[in-house]
């Protein structure tokens, strides 16, 4: 079956409107039956709990009564003989009318002896006539316990009653009893009738043996059972729980519980159809509310599929027509792929040869490198060559000073020798002076001045000869000094300039390491640039079979644009042929030949350029035509 765009979108809408609205409203009312039945069970035994509580609080209260009145003196004095509690019993007797007037609910008050015999009581008809010797209540009373008995019926009324008796006590010893008969009639009527649970439930108690003693239904009190009805099983087996039965063809709820002073049980009941009356008016509220939402959804449903089908068929119309100017922009950027991946294989191969000429280069580099580091080297060891012949050409001028210190203290000893011989030769002329004018006697003394004159001649002689070759030697000592001086100066020179080389041959060996490092960066450079270019070269490669692909993509997108005008039409059409498929385009070889053979790289080819600016004002026109699209 075909359908067209609207039914396409109305029909899914509507059924998951449907959906929702049932799973709601199961939902709701399922989960509101639930809480429902739990907030019913929990006020149920709310009220079982607290109607019990009541009825044991009232029984307890009038048990403390009566053990209150029994304990008054006057309660004593009646018990006396007469004619001492004549007067006495009168006055009780008169008390109790009142109480029972006053409260209502005593059926009977009555003071009784030991023997069972009414002194006293608010009927004054059984006085001296009523006799309850036999009853258990009043033996055990009798016997010294505040009692209270189980339920009878009252002969008088026919209602249930209950007797609280307590005893009358002179010190330790017991003289008398006083019971009184409450009336199970007035507290049902006035305490567990006035309880309402919804609409028709009502609370009723029944005694130890399962004998009903108040219920709304008169004719069951004091005559029904729990064993009379299948449902009551569960009553008589546990302390309290919670049963389901059906009476009267009415299905029932109840909670029940049992006193453990009284022995009574109470039974709190409720018909199943009120409990559950609010939940079906929540499941019909909701039922009215889900198809009045069904037909809000429906008419809004309808308008969402005309108003989407319309502008969408408006704009298959328009795809239409783009899509056949894709088909021919893709077939020119395919030619434009080819034509890129050709040029980039191109210049891959450039790249490579470019990359070998460089590596060549590194390593003449790296050889000039290694030969100034050497240089420098060589250099570095003339330079402390040179340091070291500095030094010794110091320490010898240093010498050589010490030596011409040495030849002046020389020159200045033969001075002194001179010196000494002059004098010597003066002495040994006074001498022979002094030996002439001695005659015969000094002639001995003449020989030895004579002697003495040529021995200090010869010194003087010697000291003068050694005096002017000292002097010769001091001045040649002297000219060595001076030649010293200017080796140590020219040497310094040298010194200094070969520091200088050294300095110059390190700047070189450093240049040629930082241009070593410059190259090999550049070749890393270039390497990657290769590894780019051959990327690039499969990347054209890749983007040329893209834009195949891209020209068969947009045939196949003309196809579907005719698949979704019948989609919105609900009809079967087919897209009008674009224009026809372009044969593949040859593979573009990816070796350095192929690239050598390849045509010209793309930048060259000036066809490109019109075809990729006629196709993008189409492209634009279909985009603002689809965003004019919601709006139509």
């Amino acid at each position: 079956m075909n359908l067209n765009l609207r039914n396409r979108i109305l029909l899914p809408i509507l059924a998951l409107l449907i959906a929702v609205i049932v799973v709601l409203t199961g939902t709701s009312f399922f989960m509101s039956r639930r809480a429902l039945d739990a907030s019913t069970e929990t006020q149920l035994q709310y009220i079982g709990d607290q109607s019990l509580h009541q009825v044991e609080s009232w029984i307890e209260g009038q048990r403390t009564d009566v053990t209150h009145w029994a304990a008054q003196p006057h309660m004593l004095a009646a018990l006396r003989p007469a004619p001492e509690g004549g007067p006495a019993r009168a006055a009780v007797s008169a008390q109790l009318s009142d109480a029972s007037r006053l409260y209502g609910f005593y059926a009977n008050l009555q003071l009784v002896d030991l023997n069972g015999l009414t002194l006293s009581s608010s009927n004054p008809d059984s006085i001296g006539q009523l006799n309850v010797a036999d009853r258990q209540y009043f033996k055990d009373a009798a016997a010294g316990k505040v009692v209270i008995s189980e339920v009878l019926q009252s002969k008088s009324t026919g209602n249930p009653i209950v007797v609280v008796a307590a005893p009358v006590k002179d010190g330790p010893a017991v003289r008398g009893v006083l019971f009184a008969s409450l009336d199970l009639h007035w507290l049902s009527a006035n305490l567990l009738d006035k309880i309402k649970v919804l609409e028709t439930g009502y609370v009723f108690l029944y005694d130890e043996k399962g004998l009903f003693i108040t219920h709304p239904e008169r004719g069951l009190i004091m005559t029904a059972k729990l064993a009379d009805f299948e449902w009551a099983a569960p009553l008589q087996r546990s302390a309290s729980g919670e049963v389901i039965y059906a009476y009267k063809g009415v299905e029932k709820m109840a909670r029940f519980a049992n006193s453990p002073t009284l022995h009574w049980g109470l039974v709190v009941n409720v018909p199943v159809s009120e409990m559950v009356a609010p939940v079906y008016r929540i499941g019909r509220i909701n039922l009215v509310l889900g198809l009045g939402a069904l037909v809000m959804g429906t008419a809004i449903a309808l308008f969402l599929a005309r108003s989407l089908a319309r502008p969408i068929q408006e704009i298959a119309v328009q795809l239409n027509t783009c899509s056949s100017e894709t088909i021919s922009a893709a077939a020119q950027v395919s030619d434009a792929g080819q034509n890129l991946a050709a040029g980039a294989n191109q210049q891959a191969s450039s790249l490579e040869e470019t990359s070998t000429s460089l590596k060549e280069m590194a390593a003449t580099t790296k050889r000039n490198a290694d030969n100034a580091k050497h240089a420098n080297e060589l250099a570095r060891t003339a330079r402390q060559a040179a340091d070291a012949g500095s030094s010794d050409m110091q320490a010898m001028s240093l010498a050589m000073t010490e030596i011409k210190r040495s030849s002046d203290d020389i020159a200045k000893i033969i001075k002194t020798i001179d010196e000494i011989a002059f004098q010597t030769n003066i002495l040994a002329l006074n001498a022979a002076v002094e030996a002439a004018r001695a005659g015969e006697a000094g002639m001995g003394f003449a020989v030895v001045a004579e002697e003495v004159r040529a021995l200090a001649q010869r010194s003087a002689t010697a000291a003068q000869e050694t005096a002017d070759k000292i002097e010769g030697a001091i001045a040649k000592t002297t000219q060595g000094v001076q030649i010293s001086g200017q080796v140590t100066t020219r040497l310094a020179e040298i010194v200094e300039k070969v520091r200088q080389v050294d300095g110059l041959i390190a700047e070189v060996a450093t240049a040629s390491r930082e241009q070593n490092h410059g190259v090999q960066q550049i070749n890393d450079s270039i390497g990657q640039m290769d590894k780019v270019v051959q990327t690039n070269a499969a990347s054209a490669e890749e983007s040329a079979a893209a834009a195949e692909e891209l020209n068969a993509q947009a045939l196949a997108l003309n196809e579907i644009i005719g698949q979704l005008r019948g989609l919105v039409d609900g009809k079967t059409t087919h897209a009008p042929a674009g224009a026809p498929a372009r044969p593949p385009a040859p593979a573009v070889a990816s070796s350095a030949s192929a690239a050598a053979a390849a045509p010209a790289p793309v930048a060259a080819n000036p066809g490109l350029v019109k075809p990729q600016g006629a196709a993008r004002p189409a492209a634009e026109a279909g985009r603002d035509l689809t965003l004019q699209a919601p709006s139509a």
